[in-house]
């Protein structure tokens, strides 16, 4: 997969895609229903697609290798999550483990804004930082509503399950990012050949 402006643009309307998903999750949530395993399957494949581009915009850019390696770890831990939450039934050994895992995934995040934002291209910090923000929100919603059902019930898990369109949000406006400097970049390069050749 190469970094370009076509091949962002191809991940934006995959991210679409995948907004349209999380309003079919979402729209489980409110049922009280659990969707179908090959639909949280279809939803992650989308969601990792975009993560693993991001990757390759790092590693187009030149960005540091710990950084990169960090969104790998990220992406690898995140599937386990997703398909371990969709296997586990609450009061087993599988939900504690998923606890921690979402506890670990919040350390992941904080590490990830962190080096986003430490970027070496000022043009990708906040498209790129805004995105471990917006999931560590949505991951302290989560967390957060096993304890607040105890005390106002099933309905702050529904408000809470809104906090997933965070993530959509900020992976757009991360490729949106993407795409403009990608641009800028060609542009670039554009007129210095044009120089060049005169």
């Amino acid at each position: 997969m190469k970094a370009s402006v076509k091949t962002t643009r191809f991940i934006i309307a995959v991210n679409a895609v995948y907004f349209i998903t999380i309003i079919g999750a979402l729209l489980f949530a409110l049922n009280q229903q659990r969707p179908p395993f090959y639909f949280t399957l279809f939803r992650e494949l989308l969601f990792d697609t975009q993560l693993i581009y991001l990757v390759y915009v790092l590693k187009h850019f030149h960005e540091k290798k710990a950084c990169i390696s960090s969104l790998i770890i990220f992406i690898i831990f995140n599937f386990i999550i997703t398909m371990l939450s969709d296997l586990a039934t609450p009061n087993t050994n599988g939900a504690m483990l998923l606890f921690f895992l979402s506890i670990f995934m919040m350390i992941m995040s904080i590490v990830l804004i962190i080096q986003f934002f430490g970027l070496r291209n000022d043009e990708l910090r906040l498209p790129y930082g805004l995105f471990p923000l917006a999931y560590l929100t949505y991951l302290l919603f989560y967390i957060t509503s096993g304890v607040m059902m105890a005390l106002i019930g099933q309905i702050f898990i529904q408000i809470a399950m809104f906090s997933l369109l965070f993530i959509p949000a900020s992976l757009c406006y991360a490729l949106i990012g993407i795409t403009k400097y990608l641009k800028t970049q060609d542009e670039l390069n554009r007129s210095i050949s044009e120089f060049r050749t005169q």
